[in-house]
């Protein structure tokens, strides 16, 4: 056993009705109370802070690459908007995309 619910009593509530002793972790931790809430969780801010895991680190090494090579490419475009006396402008996504009010032989 490795969490309990909140409230409850290890000894009263769960061990007193059991046939059979389970082995219980020397670190029992209490439950997230949300659980046993009739209200929704609201997990959404706190899975999108954690930061993103990957199955295993060769892809976490070559995720990091590409992005790295990303903002290589945006900061050298900028020095040379700048150079050049452009306006600098991001990029709004990773990669371009024809937009459907652009004429039909851009796309």
């Amino acid at each position: 056993m490795i969490e309990i619910a909140p409230g409850v009593d290890l000894e009263r509530d769960v061990l007193a009705h059991m046939a059979f002793r389970p082995d219980v972790s020397a670190h029992l931790k209490t439950m997230d109370p949300r659980l046993f809430a009739p209200a929704p969780m609201a997990l959404k801010a706190e899975v999108d802070a954690r930061p993103p895991r990957y199955r295993s680190a060769r892809l976490q090494a070559w995720m990091e690459r590409q992005e790295s090579r990303l903002n290589n490419i945006i900061s050298d475009r900028s020095r040379l908007y700048f150079m050049l006396g452009h306006p600098v402008r991001r990029f709004s996504t990773p990669c371009w995309r024809p937009q459907a009010s652009m004429p039909w032989w851009w796309h």
